[in-house]
């Protein structure tokens, strides 16, 4: 390949829509090889190299999409690490109080002022924006609604963060003022809607008694009282569409998600993630007093893998398209080079 402007033209482009195609790191090392093999080899080697390549990414691609398990894509620890905030908060607050935070608070004619959230800021090192509520003030009051965009962190899965602008996702994010992690209250349930219970009244076990669950289907803002009602938690629970923790897989050609997976906290302060499950599991976990599901379930619902949804990368399609023209553009150049040079003379 001699050196000029066409030839200068053709490795920018090529090199440009290796990058978008492959990362930085693979359309660098992908466009030398062409290079390389145009070099030494000719189009004849060129191409049978892409197409080799081509089938490979494909081949890998469904070997991702049959094996993948979008739940275990993404990194967990910020979900691990924001549940055990929680919770230690809840028995922090439990320990000063001697009872456990309502799901809200009500003033003296019973009309809702603070979520739970509130009042456990304290507990998750957030003194000095609790210090700015005026606790007397419903939550929606003009000055409290100042502080309706501040919401700390570590009511937030990152994981939504990350699946937040990305391609294809198959389902609505809520607003990032909305939180992830949501308590379940009833009058069954270890948290009460507006009394706070104590932890001597949960009489099943507390490792195996969900206090708090993780979905992404709320678009209520943090500092609204609210709570899951111990039927909307069944629901939940047993759903294997509901968005609870949002993942995804890339698989180059599909990108896989998968939201039938959520965290949820137990009284005892453990977390795990877990699938569906049925619907006496589900009430037997969830109530303080109704029993505890047979030995192993919990177990089994944790290994279950959530179902995928897999979504093609036409983006990816397009730019593998567009390498491969360009790749191969100068076998297309010496062909009409070496026709001209064969026609006769005048």
């Amino acid at each position: 390949m001699k050196f000029s402007l066409t030839a200068l033209l053709w490795l920018f482009a090529l090199t440009a829509v290796g990058m978008g195609t492959f990362g930085a790191i693979g359309g660098l090392a992908v466009v030398a090889l062409v290079v390389l093999t145009w070099v030494r080899s000719g189009w004849r080697a060129t191409s049978g190299c892409l197409a080799f390549g081509a089938v490979g990414l494909t081949g890998f691609s469904m070997l991702a999409i049959v094996f993948s398990v979008a739940d275990d894509a993404l990194d967990r620890e910020p979900c691990i690490h924001n549940n055990r905030r929680i919770m230690v908060a809840i028995h922090n607050y439990h320990d000063k109080h001697g009872a456990l935070p309502p799901a809200w608070t009500v003033d003296a004619d019973g009309r809702p002022l603070h979520s739970w959230r509130v009042l456990i800021l304290p507990f998750v090192g957030e003194e000095e924006l609790y210090q700015q509520f005026r606790l007397d003030e419903p939550w929606d009051s003009p000055h409290n609604q100042q502080l309706a965009d501040q919401m700390p962190a570590v009511f937030r899965c990152q994981a939504c963060e990350e699946c937040r602008g990305a391609w294809g996702v198959p389902w609505d994010l809520p607003p990032r003022n909305c939180p992830s992690y949501h308590l379940v209250a009833d009058p069954d349930a270890a948290f009460h809607r507006t009394s706070g219970a104590t932890l001597a009244a949960t009489t099943d076990r507390r490792n195996e008694t969900i206090v708090l669950v993780e979905s992404h289907e709320r678009t209520k803002n943090w500092l609204e009282p609210d709570a899951y009602s111990l039927e909307e938690a069944v629901e939940l629970l047993t759903s294997i569409d509901a968005v609870r923790h949002p993942n995804q897989t890339d698989c180059f050609w599909t990108t896989a998600y998968a939201g039938g997976r959520g965290y949820v906290s137990f009284l005892s302060g453990d977390y795990w993630n877990l699938g569906s499950m049925s619907e006496e599991s589900a009430r037997a976990c969830l109530t303080a007093a109704g029993g505890e599901p047979r030995a192993g379930e919990l177990l089994r619902i944790k290994a279950a893998r959530a179902p995928s949804k897999h979504v093609v990368r036409w983006d990816r399609v397009a730019l593998m398209l567009a390498f491969v023209t360009i790749a191969l553009a100068p076998m297309w150049e010496r062909r009409r080079s070496a026709n001209t040079a064969n026609e006769p003379q005048p």
